[in-house]
């Protein structure tokens, strides 16, 4: 099985720029057998990871390519029409009043993923030893909830502290790799103005520079104000161009499936 220290060799070669400093070189993602014996039946689970418009379903629709992984996209459905409610919507129209609504419905879904395509106890046939999620219930706290936190009571804040503590006290939400799609606010705003979304049109500006930031001191930085812990990371440039990131995702892909493949 390729170790982490393979990666931080490898990736850079296909224009991905890991962060040194939180890798453990020598340490190694769990193989397929130590997968079966893990005791909450959690696959081998990635989270990606970045700003609005940071590309993660570019990098997903690699990884769908192979049978071994389980891909969970954010389940923007059901956050667009929940009994006929926009919650998007409505949070990026007034965070104050949704806010909090919408991210309790943020953890909620994000939870229900977490704890999807566990390890069956008998017929192994159809589990997929992968999943990558598009996001966590880990970036919903550091990130999202942390930047509405300003228009939050201090009450409405304690309830969404305690539905997440609840979450990854009681149940297995852990991931065993983040992969952060880090890009400039501008790059990010950009991307979001080109794909001309009807909800990410009311995004502020402002909203990408403190994304970014809450990005930065969750993942790098390791110094979140929401006291989220940080897993290992591995920091792609998704600011290069799409032609560059298409072979890197393309290779990063295939490198992770082959660790899992028994």
């Amino acid at each position: 099985m390729s170790p982490l220290w393979l990666l931080s060799l490898i990736v850079p070669l296909i224009s991905c720029v890991p962060a040194p400093s939180l890798f453990l070189l020598g340490d190694s993602l769990p193989s397929f057998k130590e997968l079966l014996t893990r005791p909450s039946g959690r696959p081998l689970t990635i989270s990606v990871e970045g700003n609005v418009g940071a590309g993660k379903s570019t990098l997903l629709n690699y990884f769908k390519q192979h049978s071994q992984a389980d891909i969970f996209l954010e389940p923007l459905e059901i956050w667009q029409n929940l009994n006929g409610t926009n919650f998007l919507d409505l949070t990026y129209s007034d965070a104050k009043r949704w806010g909090m609504t919408f991210e309790s419905l943020v953890l909620l879904t994000m939870a229900e993923e977490h704890i999807a395509n566990k390890r069956p106890d008998t017929e192994l046939s159809d589990w997929k030893p992968l999943k990558v999620m598009e996001r966590s219930v880990h970036s919903a706290r550091a990130c999202f909830i942390e930047n509405l936190a300003p228009v939050m009571t201090p009450g409405e804040r304690a309830v969404l502290d305690s539905w997440y503590s609840l979450l990854t006290t009681n149940m297995d939400m852990e991931v065993d790799l983040v992969i952060y799609l880090r890009t400039s606010p501008q790059v990010a705003l950009a991307r979001v103005q080109g794909r001309s979304r009807d909800e990410e049109m009311q995004i502020p500006e402002q909203f990408f520079t403190n994304m970014h930031q809450l990005h930065e001191d969750w993942l790098i930085h390791r110094n979140s104000s929401a006291q989220v812990t940080s897993p290992r990371v591995l920091v792609i440039n998704a600011d290069e161009d799409i032609s560059v990131l298409t072979r890197t995702y393309s290779k990063l892909a295939k490198m992770i499936v082959n660790m899992v493949t028994p």
